[in-house]
C-alpha cells in the first residue's frame, strides 16, 4: 500500500509554522498490508505548534476514514482505521492533504 501526502498549513496566529515531519512537498510511504487497527502510518509534525492545529482536509478516498490524533506536543499520528483492515486488492493508494 502507498500513501502519498501532500501538505499544506493553515496559521491562525502571525507566527510562521512549518511542517517538520513530513517535510513540505509530496511525501509516500509505504505501510504493510492488512496491518490491524489503529496502525501508526506516519508523524506529522509541526516547527511551532503555538495557535496551530493540523487536521486531515481531504482524503482520497474518503473511506475508510484515517485518524489525526494529537500528541498534546506538537505532533500528531496518522492512524490506520480502527475496524478496518487496509487491503490494496480493495484500495491501492491514499492520497492525503493536511491543513
Amino acid at each position: 500500500m502507498i500513501i502519498t501526502w501532500v501538505l499544506m498549513l493553515s496559521p491562525v496566529q502571525s507566527d510562521v509554522a512549518a511542517f517538520t515531519a513530513p517535510s513540505a512537498g509530496d511525501q509516500i510511504k509505504t505501510c504493510t498490508e492488512n496491518a490491524p487497527g489503529s496502525t501508526i502510518i506516519c508523524k506529522v509534525a509541526l516547527s511551532s505548534s503555538t495557535g496551530f492545529t493540523v487536521m486531515i482536509k481531504t482524503q482520497d478516498p474518503p473511506y475508510p476514514p484515517f485518524q489525526l490524533v494529537s500528541d498534546n506536543r506538537l505532533g500528531w499520528t496518522l492512524n490506520s482505521p480502527a475496524s478496518v483492515k487496509i487491503d490494496r486488492e480493495t484500495t491501492r493508494n491514499f492520497t492525503f492533504v493536511f491543513k
